[in-house]
C-alpha cells in the first residue's frame, strides 16, 4: 500500500502549533512501523451509549498515521509522552464538519474532534477526506478482485468440451468388467434379494402342506391353517392316516359351512 500512496502521503508531516522537540518526540513515540501523515492538537470526544452525552477522552498531539506492518490507518492521540487513545480507520467511515474548530467523526462509534488551530483544522479534515475516500477505494477494488477469484473458480468446475465424433467410449474387456462392477451389482443385488424373498415364502407354503402328495384346490385357508397347526402330530402316524384325518376336516369344514350340499 505504501507504493501506492501520493507522496503527500508518506512524509512524516509536523504540527506548526508545537515545538520542532514536541514533533520529533511524538515521531520516536509512533515507531518506526508509523508514519504521521498530519499532525495537530485537539480534544476528543466519544458519545455515551444512548448517544446523548459527550465524554471527553484526553487532549494532546491528534495525528493520522498510517501502520506499515498491519497496513491500516490509524488515528493516535499521544499525551505525556505516550499514546492515550487509538481509533482505527475503516472503509465504512464518515468525516464531517460541524463548525470551523469541531468536527465529527463516525466509525463504530459517534466521536467529536475540537481543534485549536482553524488552518490545522481545515488541513486535518482535507486529509480525512482523502484517505477515507482511498479507503473505500482499495475495499472495492479488494472486493472485486475477489468476485473475479470466485469467477474463475467457477468456472474451472465447467464441463470440459468434448468432440462429437469421439464421444461413445470404446468398450473392451476392462471396461466392460469396471461397468459390471460399477453398475451391475446393485442390480443384481436387488434381483437376488427378490429371489431369495420368493424363495423363503416358497419355503414357508412347503412347511405348512407336510403331505407327500399336493393339496387339493378346494382346500380353505382356514384348513390350511389348521393342517399346519398338526405337523407336529405327522411324524407319528403315518401318511394315508394323516390324509383321512386331513380328508374329514375337510368334509367337516364344509359341512359347517354349506351346510346344504353333501360332501
Amino acid at each position: 500500500m505504501r507504493k501506492n500512496m501520493n507522496n503527500s502521503m508518506v512524509k512524516n508531516d509536523p504540527s506548526h502549533v508545537l515545538l520542532k522537540t514536541e514533533n520529533k518526540k511524538i515521531k520516536d513515540i509512533l515507531g518506526e512501523n508509523r508514519i504521521s501523515i498530519c499532525t495537530t492538537y485537539a480534544q476528543i470526544y466519544v458519545t455515551s451509549k444512548s448517544e446523548q452525552d459527550w465524554q471527553i477522552v484526553g487532549t494532546g498531539a491528534l495525528c493520522l498515521t498510517h501502520d506499515f506492518q498491519l497496513n491500516t490507518f490509524i488515528l493516535v492521540l499521544i499525551d505525556a509522552d505516550r499514546i492515550i487513545w487509538e481509533c482505527e480507520l475503516t472503509n465504512y467511515a464518515d468525516y464531517m464538519w460541524v463548525s470551523r474548530k469541531f468536527h465529527l467523526l463516525n466509525v463504530d462509534q459517534l466521536m467529536g474532534i475540537n481543534f485549536i488551530c482553524d488552518f490545522e483544522a481545515q488541513y486535518f479534515s482535507a486529509k480525512m477526506v482523502e484517505i477515507t475516500s482511498y479507503i473505500k477505494i482499495a475495499s472495492l477494488e479488494y472486493v472485486t478482485i475477489l468476485n473475479t477469484t470466485n469467477h474463475k473458480k467457477h468456472r474451472y468446475f465447467m464441463k470440459p468440451k468434448t468432440n462429437k465424433a469421439n464421444t461413445a467410449p470404446h468398450l473392451n474387456k476392462q471396461n466392460t468388467k469396471d461397468f459390471s462392477i460399477k453398475y451391475g451389482i446393485s442390480h443384481f443385488n436387488k434381483y437376488f434379494k427378490r429371489i431369495i424373498k420368493q424363495n423363503n415364502s416358497y419355503q414357508r407354503i412347503e412347511n405348512s402342506t407336510s403331505l407327500s402328495m399336493p393339496p387339493s384346490p378346494t382346500f380353505n385357508n382356514r384348513c390350511n391353517s389348521l393342517g399346519s397347526s398338526r405337523n407336529s402330530s405327522v411324524s407319528s402316524m403315518g401318511e394315508e392316516e394323516h390324509y383321512q384325518t386331513l380328508k374329514q376336516v375337510k368334509s367337516s369344514m364344509i359341512n359347517s359351512m354349506y351346510p346344504c350340499h353333501a360332501y
